[in-house]
């Protein structure tokens, strides 16, 4: 089965039936999730299950082009300074995966 691991339900995102996450870029991950649009990833946060969603799509996009408002309503947090620095800390620096997932009812 596929996993799609969190550190942290950021925004409480995890909560929600239509959630994106950020991830940090290497063409070989980019490929990876792309093989997977359909498919169904388990949902860990902090090692234990939150349910199913599916993947619904992926996009390569470049970090500064993601308007400020997608980014704090991503995580929750309003200082655009540290939102950078938080996706920073996760290796996000100029391209980025950003993933949109629908979980299962």
């Amino acid at each position: 089965m596929n996993i799609i691991k969190f550190s942290h339900s950021w925004n409480n995102k995890l909560n929600n039936k239509v959630f994106t996450t950020i991830r940090s870029h290497s063409t070989e991950k980019y490929q990876y999730y792309r093989r997977l649009i359909g498919e169904k990833f388990v949902i860990e946060l902090g090692g234990c299950s939150q349910g199913t969603a599916f993947l619904m799509s992926v996009k390569e996009v470049a970090f500064q082009s993601l308007p400020d408002e997608f980014l704090m309503v991503d995580t929750g947090m309003t200082d655009i300074k540290e939102i950078s620095r938080l996706f920073n800390k996760f290796g996000v620096r100029d391209i980025a995966i950003v993933l949109l997932f629908k979980k299962e009812e």
